[in-house]
């Protein structure tokens, strides 16, 4: 069966809302909420397709947009591959063109909607941050670590995974409260390494590779679930148990696992375009390696080193 390509957009207005439109009854699919977008011609990057779909769609020409992730789905009777970019700036005044319903909705509340099997990790990955910030290993000074936390927090970031191997003057129960506080004051998310487990409910967990490998499939009490991969196997195994995201790793060289051989940019993009949940790129990343992650099909980027000062 070939793959129908479509150029998916996620559409935001200056209030931070998101544009979804309701499939016509007699349509595949037809009477659900969906994000606009077209086929991809035979003559057309993905780029052009999606300037053209939404311009014949809703009348705006889109001025500026980055990719948000990439979908393979099966519905039986055709398989689809969604390429989907965030429009943050576009021109012109949002009108139906083909006499569609259109909503805007916040990124929250999208889950509320019935949407296409293919377009639930898109929502996922809306309402993901860009940087997913690990704190540091060694915690010598708390107190430090607390205080440059809001500062992060002050800046804007809003997902953080508790994975700390040596912790000075306080245990990590009380640590980890104090960052949920921290992290509930701003709506940022906490995730806690599954060896860090506490009596503190925290957003979600983390797993290994090998604590992957031990679950058969993730429950909706445990909250969000992230998990460490290394390659296409382990990726897999992420979704197939419902992981809400993954990191893959390590992409480049980095200080803390000198001997392990890095992916490189072409790999890991090869191996994330198979995926349908949201990956962080892990391994030498700094919030300065954002852009060059996106444009390889990442979520954004993980890591420690970029954020903290120890």
């Amino acid at each position: 069966m070939s793959v129908v390509r479509v150029a998916v957009a996620v559409i935001y207005n200056g209030q931070g809302e998101i544009l979804i439109q309701q499939r016509a009854a007699d349509t595949h699919q037809g009477g659900l909420w969906e994000f606009p977008g077209g086929k991809v011609e035979a003559h057309e990057t993905v780029e052009q397709a999606l300037e053209r779909e939404i311009r014949e769609e809703l009348g705006i020409n889109i001025v500026a947009s980055r990719p948000l992730i990439t979908i393979s789905h099966d519905y039986g009777d055709r398989h689809v591959g969604l390429e989907v970019y965030c429009v943050n700036e576009w021109q012109g005044q949002v009108q139906s063109m083909e006499q569609q319903p259109l909503q805007w909705v916040v990124p929250g509340s999208l889950n509320e909607y019935r949407m296409p099997a293919a377009d639930k990790p898109i929502v996922s990955a809306i309402n993901l941050s860009s940087s997913y910030i690990i704190t540091p290993s060694v915690i010598k000074k708390p107190s430090d670590i607390l205080e440059q936390l809001r500062a992060l927090l002050t800046a804007g970031e809003s997902m953080f995974l508790y994975r700390v191997k040596s912790l000075a003057g306080i245990t990590h129960e009380d640590m980890q409260r104090e960052i949920l506080e921290l992290c509930n004051l701003t709506g940022a998310l906490l995730l806690v390494h599954e060896q860090n487990q506490s009596a503190i409910k925290a957003h979600g967990i983390h797993l290994t590779e090998a604590g992957l490998y031990k679950l058969e499939n993730k429950t909706e009490t445990d909250g969000m679930l992230s998990v460490s991969c290394h390659s296409v196997k382990s990726l897999k195994k992420a979704e197939a148990i419902n992981a809400d995201f993954a990191m893959l790793s390590p992409v480049e060289q980095t200080q803390s696992h000198p001997d392990a051989k890095p992916l490189g940019w072409q790999s890991f993009k090869d191996i994330v375009n198979d995926a349908n949940i949201p990956v962080y790129a892990l391994g030498g990343m700094t919030a300065g390696h954002k852009i060059k992650a996106w444009s390889h099909g990442a979520q954004g980027v993980a890591g420690i080193s970029g954020w903290w000062k120890t």
